[in-house]
């Protein structure tokens, strides 16, 4: 489990760098780039403190949230959901 969510982690983290600072985005002003720069910063010391004490699936929800809600603006009651409906059931996010 711990190394599930080491591997989440890491793939979060690089996949956000990727998605906002890599080649597939036109261009970002000085002050985005700046911002998501320092929050991803801010989250990876969080993440290995967590990776650390090998928190649990809810935890680490919670940051996941915090990083969409903080990183990319989504609003945390409105955009961000704990279960999504497939095929007419529904489903744990993450």
């Amino acid at each position: 489990m711990r190394a599930a969510r080491c591997l989440i982690a890491n793939v979060v983290r690089d996949r956000l760098h990727t998605i906002f600072l890599g080649a597939s985005i036109a261009k970002l002003s000085a002050k985005v780039s700046t911002r998501i720069t320092t929050h991803l910063k801010k989250f990876q010391s969080i993440l290995a403190g967590l990776q650390k004490r090998d928190v649990s699936e809810a935890d680490t929800v919670t940051v996941i949230n915090d990083m969409l809600f903080e990183i990319c603006g989504y609003d945390k009651y409105l955009h961000i959901t704990s279960q999504y409906a497939i095929r007419g059931t529904y489903v744990d996010w993450p």
